[in-house]
């Protein structure tokens, strides 16, 4: 692909719900056995995606990038989980 980077997004549905059960200590074992290897399915999953060019990060980035100074941003760029998911911590 020339070059182009891209990230993978660790935050998924799955692995969200996979740090809920572990920090409420909810379902059994093997329960939350399935959730961390549904957790790990999406991570594999979004790494091959972002490995064949597919990823989104950039392509937001991008089109971020491409607004004019005096074009209102699409509401995506203000969503409060949009903008949690750019912050390092």
């Amino acid at each position: 692909l020339h070059g182009r980077t891209e990230t993978i997004r660790s935050c998924s549905r799955q692995a969200a719900s996979f740090v809920r059960a572990m920090a409420a200590k909810q379902g059994s074992a093997e329960e939350r056995k399935q959730l961390l290897i549904r957790a790990v399915a999406s991570h594999q999953m979004q790494a091959r995606y972002c490995s064949q060019g597919q990823g989104v990060d950039r392509h937001l980035v991008g089109l971020k990038m491409s607004l004019a100074p005096s074009d209102p941003a699409p509401a995506l760029f203000a969503d409060p989980a949009f903008t949690e998911s750019k912050t390092w911590r």
